[in-house]
C-alpha cells in the first residue's frame, strides 16, 4: 500500500501546493499580523471563503459531468448517487456565499433575522437557544464523517472486498493514501494555528481536499464506462 504506487496528476500537485500554501501563510500572519488574518484573510466573504465557493461548485460540477458521461452505462443507483453527491456540493456552495445574499443585496427574511446568528439566509448559521446548527452538525458531525472518509476508507477499501463493491456501487471517491496522509498533515499545521479564526483555514483544506479526491480518486475505474 505504498504512497508511490497511486498515480498522481500534475493538476493534482499544484492544488495540492496551493493548499499547503494557503495553510502556511494562514499559520504565518496569524502570528505576525492577528489583526490582517482575521480582517483580511479570514474575513466574511474574504479571500479564503470565496476559494472554498469555488472548490465546492467546481466539486458539484465532477459529479455531474460524470453523471452526463456515464449516463445509461451504469446502474441507476451509480447515477443516482453522482446526482446527490453533486446536489450536496451545491448546497455547500450555496450556504458559503449564503445564496447570493450579498451580491444581490437582499434582505435575510424575518426568520433568519432572529435566528440567525449573521442575519444572512443560510442554515449552517442558525441558532436555537443554546443549540449551534453549525457548532453541532457542520461542525462535530460533519467533522467526524469526514476525518472517518478521508483517513479511513482508503484502508478499509483496500482491505475488506464488501467495503469495496459498496463504495463503487454508490459511486464514492476514494482518496488515495497521499490524500489521506496531506490532509493529515494540514490538520496538524491547521490546528497549531493560535487565532479564533483558523478554523476558516481548515475549511478552506476541506473544500480544496473534496475537489482533488473527486477529480483523481484511486478507485478511479469505477467512473470509467463498463
Amino acid at each position: 500500500m505504498s504512497i508511490f504506487k497511486d498515480k498522481i496528476n500534475i493538476f493534482e500537485v499544484v492544488v495540492l501546493t496551493s493548499i499547503a500554501h494557503m495553510v502556511i501563510f494562514g499559520m504565518y500572519f496569524a502570528s505576525a499580523n492577528p489583526e490582517w488574518f482575521s480582517g483580511v484573510y479570514t474575513v466574511e466573504d474574504g479571500f479564503l471563503e470565496v476559494q472554498q465557493a469555488i472548490y465546492l461548485l467546481l466539486v458539484s460540477f465532477v459529479c455531474l459531468w460524470r453523471y452526463f458521461k456515464l449516463k445509461g452505462t451504469k446502474p441507476k443507483l451509480f447515477s443516482f448517487a453522482l446526482l446527490g453527491f453533486a446536489a450536496l456540493f451545491f448546497f455547500g456552495f450555496g450556504e458559503e456565499i449564503a445564496w447570493g445574499q450579498r451580491i444581490f443585496n437582499v434582505a435575510a427574511p424575518e426568520f433568519f433575522q432572529q435566528y440567525n446568528t449573521q442575519n444572512d439566509i443560510t442554515l449552517h448559521n442558525l441558532k436555537f437557544g443554546d443549540f449551534k446548527v453549525n457548532k453541532i452538525i457542520f461542525g462535530l458531525i460533519i467533522g467526524i464523517i469526514v476525518g472517518v472518509y478521508v483517513l479511513f476508507l482508503p484502508f478499509l477499501y483496500r482491505a475488506i472486498g464488501f467495503i469495496q463493491y459498496l463504495v463503487d456501487d454508490f459511486a464514492i471517491p476514494v482518496p488515495k493514501l497521499m490524500h489521506s496522509l496531506f490532509y493529515l498533515l494540514m490538520f496538524i499545521l491547521v490546528s497549531l494555528i493560535d487565532h479564533g479564526k483558523k478554523g476558516e483555514v481548515g475549511e478552506l483544506v476541506g473544500c480544496a481536499m473534496f475537489f482533488v479526491i473527486f477529480l483523481f480518486p484511486y478507485n478511479d475505474k469505477a467512473f470509467q464506462r463498463s
